[in-house]
């Protein structure tokens, strides 16, 4: 629980994952606030990226959110983000898949 993050990259992904996740699932800050005990102004300064330690609440916070505050790092959600962004329109699908077909030619193409 003393360990500090290891950048603010890293804290800034974490309280971007943080608030995309609550808006995501239709929640203000008095409803988190509510369910978690943690106050909605702390809440707001975690999503805001205004913390460098991983404390009990934001530890309560990070697992109400379903989310893992070491675990999987940036891949993690910008996997999560992206199978999102793929499964919230047909469009969408679409245009995920035609990205990363590109990115498969072009990291081909480069590799050579």
């Amino acid at each position: 629980m003393t360990n500090k993050f290891a950048s603010l990259s890293e804290v800034s992904i974490l309280a971007a994952t943080l608030r995309e996740r609550r808006i995501s699932k239709g929640e203000t800050l008095v409803f988190v606030e509510k369910k978690t005990g943690v106050n909605r102004g702390q809440i707001s300064r975690f999503e805001s990226g205004q913390f460098k330690y991983p404390s009990k609440n934001l530890q309560i916070i990070c697992k109400y959110m379903g989310v893992d505050e070491y675990g999987e790092g940036v891949g993690f959600h910008l996997g999560d983000r992206f199978e999102r962004f793929a499964n919230s329109s047909p469009q969408n699908l679409s245009l995920a898949q035609e990205l990363i077909s590109f990115l498969e030619r072009l990291g081909k193409e480069s590799s050579v």
